[in-house]
């Protein structure tokens, strides 16, 4: 009972509140804004997550406002501000180090300027369930605003497997041809080209085929090194695990795709965690 509980509560903190796909803002932080019910202009300080969506928070006329977007009309002008960024992006998992005995990933519902620091809304508290479990309950106490010092990253992991095998996260087909009926992503980044598979079917395909293959193979991949550091950059930014999918067993030779953390393993992939499930 206690892991099922856990596993609810898990659950419940990384499921996003708005749904499958994020709403995008009607101002952005730090925008100067018009807002309509004070007939005045002043800059966005923050913006969090409601039951109503998106509400944002402008200092204007030395009062804190909490508006909607339909009450705010966007200049596109914004705040020169010498400070950082915010370390964290609204929809990003995280790691809330004083979650106590529940479970540790949260979602980023909210950034606020305060003070001139930034501070993240995190929920901290899971709702409670009725005795019978048909209700839930929760608090307008349940969001935390804590600072970058509370949270930490959640470092996404890529996997590598076959297509039959263990998936975890999101599956993602790199070989050259996807089987029939896939229905997912597909990422021809790290697949020989057309010629290439072809002078393997032709080729005597012994281990002096496959040393020769490896080394032609290299030279296209050397080729794309530019758009594979594209790749990497922004999966760097992605907190989902995902999996990558050819039809050979890691360890296995596969012409059909070059697993960037699987046979042939580089080190550009280890700076957001590499795993193997075959």
């Amino acid at each position: 009972m206690t892991n099922l509980v856990q596993n609810l509560e898990q659950c419940w903190y990384i499921s996003p509140p708005w749904g499958q796909q994020i709403p995008p803002l009607l101002v952005s932080l730090l925008e100067r804004v018009y807002v309509k019910s004070a007939k005045a202009f002043d800059y966005c300080t923050g913006v969090e997550w409601s039951e109503h969506g998106w509400k944002y928070e402008i200092f204007v006329c030395n009062t804190n406002i909490t508006a909607l977007g339909s009450e705010l009309i966007g200049t596109g002008s914004l705040q020169p501000n010498t400070k950082e960024k915010p370390v964290f992006r609204l929809g990003e998992l995280v790691e809330f180090r004083f979650h106590g005995d529940d479970p540790p990933v949260r979602i980023v519902q909210g950034i606020q300027l305060i003070n001139d620091s930034w501070f993240y809304s995190v929920e901290w508290m899971s709702p409670s369930i009725s005795e019978k479990g048909d209700e839930i309950f929760t608090s307008r106490d349940s969001i935390a605003r804590v600072t970058d010092y509370d949270l930490e990253r959640v470092i996404m992991t890529v996997y590598t497997s076959y297509y039959r095998g263990e998936i975890r996260g999101e599956a993602i087909s790199i070989s050259l041809y996807p089987p029939k009926n896939w229905k997912g992503k597909h990422l021809p980044l790290f697949a020989p080209t057309p010629e290439l598979l072809k002078w393997w079917k032709a080729s005597a395909q012994d281990a002096e085929a496959e040393k020769d293959y490896e080394r032609r193979f290299r030279e296209i991949l050397h080729s794309r090194q530019q758009l594979i550091d594209l790749w990497v950059r922004k999966q760097q930014q992605v907190s989902a695990d995902i999996t990558l999918c050819c039809f050979e067993k890691s360890g296995d030779f596969c012409p059909m795709a070059y697993r960037p953390c699987g046979r042939w393993s580089g080190d550009r992939c280890q700076s957001f965690g590499v795993g193997k499930l075959d």
